[in-house]
């Protein structure tokens, strides 16, 4: 039996926490990091690939939180460039007009259930933060599983969005 599809070991840990990097090794078993800290009591015959990494630092995958590459979809359907930088999750369709952090309405966040229905700009008011802090905190905490409305949309953005297949468009408005 494998014990890790995938050994990263001795690289700088720098897991986005704020804590400093740490040297430590990495087992991943498919989809999922199984193990990080000292594995090398792991028989190498038990893992499927391993990758010496000292002397490199080891760090979860960046999100792009802004990306204009819907096009680039269409070029280089796996987004190598992007991969290449490390990104590895990246919002786009942002093609509508720029709302402020007023416009930006959290309307789920399931470690943060008092912001729902509260703009980015009142959260980062009450808490004396930057409201661009506040929304990679939301995004962190619930593992990017955070809701919101833009209110900024005219007539026209909302068909330029409506024509590309994978985004998807909702809303709670009347009339």
């Amino acid at each position: 039996m494998t014990a890790f599809d995938l050994l990263l070991r001795g690289g700088l840990v720098v897991d986005g926490t704020g804590a400093p990097g740490r040297p430590a090794d990495v087992g991943v078993l498919g989809d999922r990091i199984l193990a990080v800290g000292d594995l090398s009591a792991v028989d190498s015959g038990e893992v499927a690939t391993t990758i010496d990494c000292v002397g490199l630092v080891v760090t979860p995958g960046f999100i792009d939180p802004h990306g204009h590459s819907d096009g680039s979809l269409f070029l280089d359907g796996g987004l190598a460039s992007h991969l290449r930088q490390g990104f590895t999750t990246q919002l786009s369709g942002n093609v509508a007009a720029d709302p402020g952090w007023e416009g930006i309405v959290i309307s789920y966040a399931a470690s943060h259930p008092d912001w729902s229905g509260r703009s980015l700009a009142e959260l980062g008011e009450a808490l004396d933060r930057d409201p661009a802090d506040i929304a990679f905190d939301a995004l962190i905490d619930d593992r990017l599983d955070v809701s919101i409305v833009i209110h900024c949309m005219a007539e026209a953005d909302v068909e330029t969005i409506m024509a590309v297949p994978w985004i998807a468009v909702c809303t709670d408005a009347e009339g």
